[in-house]
């Protein structure tokens, strides 16, 4: 079988399984973990530097018989190399974070067809269905994310505008344009919310929400009821969870909805789907993060074993989403196993773990030598 088959058969398989859990049909686990191991085989096959990277673990996957046991590359690796099955037919390339261009990481996406229905299927069934919000519901999305077209490269900016595509019914509203917080159009947005009596969802990250409170001030913009604040992210790498829990309060007293309707959306650049907070757990200090099935968390050790549930650990994902590029990412933030999810506790500074690390100069002549 060829590349192209290979690959438009496995995306084919993903998209079934995306489509069916969307329309609230749970997956068979152990057909899932068929799918897991073939997509690592199939990524050992066609990307380069995880073949290169295997072969100098001496890892065969042939007699894995389990997803925890596919072996990982740490998320900086996205620095050193192009971990992609198909890296001169991408259609997006997403960069990582970075002080320069020349440390930031670039995930290619052979397609965003993957990315695009999970992350519907995903925002769908983890943020409005448990809030009893469906597609007839008058849904208006506002962001404070990097708008798309400005920032092709982000990729919160391209979920962030696919979803306001895709389900708001105001169509694209922004309000940030470069470096400039526009705060008119968040009032008008706020106005014409009410005027329809709709749902408002405001997309921001962490340091956004910060400046536009700041630039608030005593001012209050009372939000429709069921109205929802989705911070994005920005605490990775801090162990600053009074930040967090002071945040939430205050963009609940100044948009008067409850700290339950403010909650977080959990994601990487590497990654092509997301995290939410789960429903049952918003009225909490302790918020669990959750995914679909095709993405998966493993809580490890130093040496790469999984942990017990509620022992903290090194996060290691696994999205199938991340066909084309690397499905299995290690990660230094910590967390532990609750329930169906994991409570993310921030970064281990300098951590390095054993186990998970690649050397960055034997990824770089992987990429030297092809």
């Amino acid at each position: 079988m060829d590349y192209a088959t290979e690959s438009a058969q496995l995306d084919a398989k993903i998209l079934a399984y995306i489509t069916s859990w969307h329309r609230g049909v749970e997956l068979a686990s152990l057909e899932l973990d068929q799918l897991f191991l073939e997509v690592a085989r199939y990524q050992a096959r066609y990307n380069r530097p995880y073949e290169q990277y295997l072969s100098y673990r001496d890892y065969d996957l042939a007699k894995l018989s389990s997803p925890l046991d596919i072996p990982a590359l740490p998320a900086d690796a996205f620095k050193d190399a192009q971990l992609s099955t198909n890296s001169s037919q991408a259609q997006a390339c997403f960069r990582t974070s970075g002080t320069t261009m020349k440390h930031r990481g670039c995930h290619l996406l052979e397609t965003t067809r993957l990315y695009e229905a999970s992350a519907l299927a995903i925002f769908d069934r983890l943020v409005l269905t448990p809030r009893q919000l469906h597609s007839d519901t008058q849904l208006h999305i506002i962001s404070l994310a990097p708008p798309s077209h400005e920032r092709p490269d982000s990729s919160l900016g391209f979920m962030v505008d696919h979803l306001m595509r895709h389900r708001s019914k105001r169509g694209l509203v922004h309000l940030l344009h470069g470096d400039n917080l526009l705060l008119e159009p968040l009032r008008s947005a706020v106005h014409q919310a009410h005027e329809d009596q709709a749902v408002l969802c405001l997309f921001t990250t962490a340091l956004g929400a910060l400046q536009l409170l700041d630039a608030l001030g005593a001012e209050q913009l009372i939000l429709p009821p069921r109205s929802l604040v989705i911070e994005t992210g920005g605490f990775k790498g801090q162990s600053k969870a009074t930040s967090r829990i002071t945040l939430y309060a205050r963009l609940a007293q100044c948009f008067g909805i409850s700290e339950a309707n403010v909650l977080a959306e959990f994601g990487m650049t590497e990654l092509t789907s997301q995290y939410y907070d789960s429903f049952p757990s918003s009225a909490h200090e302790a918020r669990v993060k959750v995914g679909p099935p095709w993405l998966r968390t493993i809580i490890r050790d130093a040496d790469g074993k999984q942990v017990t549930n509620g022992t903290i650990g090194a996060l290691r994902h696994l999205d199938l989403t991340n066909r084309s590029s690397l499905l299995a990412i290690d990660t230094e933030d910590l967390g532990y196993a609750c329930g169906d999810g994991f409570v993310f506790l921030g970064r281990e500074r300098g951590a390095h773990l054993r186990g998970c690390s690649l050397d960055a100069e034997h990824l770089r002549s992987v990429e030297a030598n092809p």
